[in-house]
């Protein structure tokens, strides 16, 4: 039925994920008769970033049905539940919004000749780097912070030197003219280490948290969920 209606389009196949993990984990939580379980869904957020206004209002209906059902497997009426998105998004009214996904960032900072001990790719456009030491941390900073891309500064930077990590984020959002970048001695093309995607969707700090615990929630920082948690729920 999904395939029917989107047919290939990724917006169909996120959704498919999410309907099948929530049966698979709907089945082992039945199976085992659990007291506490956490599950992660990502198609609305994938539809909010890709495809909000470009649907038909019948595949709206259709894809925002399809959410219903697998809520209503997820939510039995004598459960205590607890739905948060930690962060929502709003609508890019500006049909050239790009946002810059890495291909390989080793690969980037190694043709900078940035030594790094490791790296935890985050989001699209996110990377942590963890160094060995303070000495290769400050040069990363240095060789990081020159960059600048038709005129303007490429990255935000976020170093932290008692952890030794330093926190980067593409901070560029429209189509580049000019790809070739020098680094001291070392010419670039950015193209070979990103490719743009249109985002219709952007995140902001404000999410929505529905529940049943308590009628008093109705608006909580982030980091108090765990709390939240422990707090309503059994957990051995």
């Amino acid at each position: 039925m999904i395939l029917k209606n989107f047919k290939l389009k990724s917006v169909g196949l996120f959704l498919i994920n999410d309907y099948i993990s929530v049966l698979t984990f709907d089945h082992f939580k039945r199976k085992y008769n659990t007291e506490f379980e956490i599950i992660f869904l990502n198609s609305i957020a994938h539809y909010q970033h890709n495809y909000w206004g470009k649907l038909s209002e019948k595949e709206n209906k259709f894809f925002f049905n399809i959410i219903d059902q697998i809520i209503k497997i997820l939510i039995k009426k004598e459960n205590k539940f607890l739905i948060a998105n930690g962060f929502s998004q709003y609508k890019n009214l500006k049909d050239d919004y790009i946002i810059y996904r890495q291909k390989d960032p080793k690969k980037f900072l190694k043709k900078l000749n940035i030594s790094f001990k490791s790296i935890n790719q985050n989001m699209t456009n996110e990377t942590l780097i963890n160094f060995v030491n303070i000495i290769k941390l400050n040069d990363a900073f240095n060789k990081l912070g020159k960059i600048y891309v038709d005129g303007k500064k490429f990255l935000n930077i976020e170093k932290n030197e008692n952890k030794l990590n330093i926190f980067i984020k593409i901070n560029f959002h429209k189509l580049i003219k000019n790809d070739k970048i020098k680094v001291k001695d070392n010419t670039i093309y950015l193209n070979k280490y990103l490719y743009p995607i249109r985002r219709t969707g952007s995140h902001s700090d404000e999410g929505i948290i529905i529940t049943n615990l308590d009628s008093k929630i109705n608006r909580i920082y982030n980091h108090d969920i765990h709390r939240l948690i422990c707090e309503y729920f059994v957990i051995n």
